[in-house]
């Protein structure tokens, strides 16, 4: 949810930015980041009723362990979900940035054409 309403404060400070992206795919994007901003919080909490747990019983050590290597493989499936959509918004804002640079060569060139005195 603060993810959103991040995005959401970026996009009216920053509205140059926030163009070049149609606003379902960001949307979509902001989504996905906060499911996984919930489910880590869900992850960490559930971890801290397990080891809660764990201490009740005789052998806490191997408890505890077996709970620590669950929240490692659940938090380590999220952070590959994370870096899987930022590697999509960078090759989205380097494409934007491609885009931009060309469209102002593009108007460089035509203005260089303008400036040139024409041979009769």
């Amino acid at each position: 949810m603060k993810n959103i309403i991040t995005f959401l404060l970026a996009s009216l400070v920053f509205p140059a930015s926030a163009q070049h992206f149609s606003s379902s795919e960001e949307l979509q994007v902001e989504v996905q980041r906060a499911r996984i901003q919930i489910e880590r919080k869900k992850a960490l909490s559930i971890y801290e009723g397990y080891e809660a747990r764990c201490y009740q019983r005789f052998a806490v050590n191997d408890c505890l362990r077996v709970a620590r290597n669950e929240r490692r493989d659940l938090l380590a499936d999220l952070r590959r979900q994370e870096l899987s959509l930022n590697s999509v918004g960078a090759r989205r804002k380097g494409a934007n940035t491609i885009r931009r640079l060309e469209e102002k060569a593009s108007l460089g060139e035509h203005l260089l054409e303008a400036a040139r005195p024409k041979a009769a």
